[in-house]
């Protein structure tokens, strides 16, 4: 395996060897005045010409970056690549390695993270793979969890070489500057690291950072062992935005990046035979028939990656096998009859489940699990906006309520989490004709109990709804039909 051996030095102006096409600006990426030459040849140009638009309209080819990290594969953004993808015109994603830029090579395959959606977020990842091996040297990923000890120099202007601590080099093929249409040349500028968040980090200021046509820039950084890539820029938009998230490279190692890689390797690669000794780093997916092999399989402890997307964190499920991103499917504490998706978490870790869920034990390890001193969403005495909010149907009020028949030796459930306010069977004021389990009287039809239900309408509605939200943990989205419409696409990444 080859290494990335050269020392990463700052030059004054274009570094021999480097593509400069006649009449492009040769000095930086947004407000930088420097270029970075061949020590950094694992970063590769990306030409895409996308596909036509949603009215059958042409759009303008962009420039992207990638990077090279093990034979004949690429590490870039999805939003670099995915719509061709989508359009089956990978034949239009060119790769221009090597210092000059004269290397060139087709797109046989492209895997985005299973996460990546337009709508933006973390999960903007892709591997590509070539038809051919760039030559030069590898990319090494940075393999050690980052933490604000990471952080640079409060004076961007002290980062004057990689050695410097908390001091990443951004490279890329963008532009220099928001009107300038001159991207295609390597370029690159130091710049401190400013943030550490959970799957992404923040690098560069305002007048010094990556522009439109650097979506999939590497961020370099030397932590000790030499320069390593410890992120990937995520799509740029139409800005040179000092706020764009680089994607995190050590946290997608495990589940995504090293799988997708190792079964291309010598040994324990995809290759229909299973072996069980001399795996590098991750197991042979010929082994597990839930592992990561092109074959779905629904009966597995989590999700299987082969299948289609299934239920996310809060998400109802029937079984594991359901869930996403490592979870189980749990019980709720109020409702044997309601299950929903965990998902692992550390409970050292503040902020690691979504609003209303907490990291606690369970048979299969520490999960987020809904709050078991409040009611699950959706079930009885949980707080509503809507109908639809609730598994019965039923929003009374800004409560779900259920139905009952007053005959019954007990027509209501316990409440567990008032029981000195008991429930009672009552008519129902949002539905006629049906009786409903209420923790108060419930007086006239229609009015302020009214407004949340199946036919409620109006203004009480608008005043209830920051009140719901809170009550029952609406404000953070967990659904995955939502999360995965797709957005409108600006021409440039």
């Amino acid at each position: 395996m080859r290494t990335l051996i050269a020392s990463l030095t700052v030059l004054s102006a274009a570094c021999p060897g480097d593509a400069v096409p006649t009449g492009s600006r040769t000095g930086e990426l947004l407000g930088g005045s420097t270029i970075m030459g061949a020590s950094y040849d694992p970063v590769c140009g990306i030409y895409v010409v996308l596909p036509l638009d949603d009215d059958d309209m042409p759009q303008d080819p962009i420039w992207c970056a990638g990077v090279h990290v093990a034979d004949s594969m690429l590490l870039t953004a999805a939003s670099c690549v995915e719509e061709n993808l989508t359009a089956g015109t990978l034949a239009d994603v060119e790769v221009r390695c090597g210092a000059d830029a004269t290397e060139l090579f087709a797109v046989t395959e492209v895997k985005l993270h299973r996460y990546y959606t337009r709508l933006g977020g973390d999960n903007d990842l892709a591997l590509l793979r070539l038809d051919g091996d760039p030559t030069g040297a590898l990319a090494t990923l940075n393999e050690r969890a980052l933490t604000d000890a990471d952080l640079g120099p409060s004076d961007p202007a002290a980062c004057t070489g990689l050695g410097v601590a908390g001091c990443t080099a951004l490279i890329g093929y963008g532009e220099s500057d928001n009107g300038a249409d001159d991207p295609g040349v390597r370029q690159g500028l130091l710049v401190p690291l400013r943030a550490v968040e959970d799957r992404h980090v923040l690098a560069g200021t305002p007048t010094a950072t990556t522009c439109r046509g650097d979506t999939g820039a590497p961020v370099f950084m030397d932590l000790g062992v030499g320069p390593v890539v410890v992120a990937i820029t995520a799509s740029q938009r139409n800005s040179c935005d000092v706020a764009v998230a680089r994607t995190r490279v050590d946290v997608y190692l495990d589940d995504f990046i090293h799988p997708y890689l190792d079964r291309f390797g010598a040994t324990c690669g995809l290759d229909t035979t299973c072996e069980t000794t001399g795996c590098p780093r991750t197991p042979d997916p010929d082994c597990d028939p839930c592992a990561w092999n092109d074959t779905c399989e629904e009966a597995c402890p989590t999700r299987d990656w082969d299948c289609p997307l299934g239920s996310f964190v809060g998400d109802a499920c029937a079984d594991s096998g359901d869930c996403e991103e490592g979870g189980s499917c749990l019980t709720a504490h109020d409702d044997p009859a309601y299950l929903y998706c965990g998902r692992p978490c550390d409970p050292a870790e503040t902020g690691g489940c979504p609003a209303g869920m907490l990291c606690l034990a369970g048979a299969d390890g520490d999960e987020c699990t809904w709050d078991p001193d409040q009611p699950s969403p959706g079930s009885q005495g949980a707080g509503c906006v809507t109908a639809l909010d609730c598994r019965s149907g039923i929003c009374e009020g800004r409560f779900c309520v259920t139905e009952c028949d007053p005959a019954a030796a007990q027509p209501c459930p316990d409440n567990l989490f008032e029981p000195d306010q008991p429930y009672t069977c009552q008519p129902s004021t949002v539905e006629p004709g049906t009786n409903v389990c209420v923790g108060e009287v419930l007086t006239g039809g229609g009015g302020f109990c009214a407004a949340g239900g199946r036919g409620g309408s109006g203004w009480v509605g608008l005043i209830l709804l920051a009140a719901a939200l809170l009550a029952s943990g609406k404000g953070k989205g967990r659904g995955k039909g939502t999360a995965r419409r797709y957005a409108a696409r600006s021409r440039r990444r």
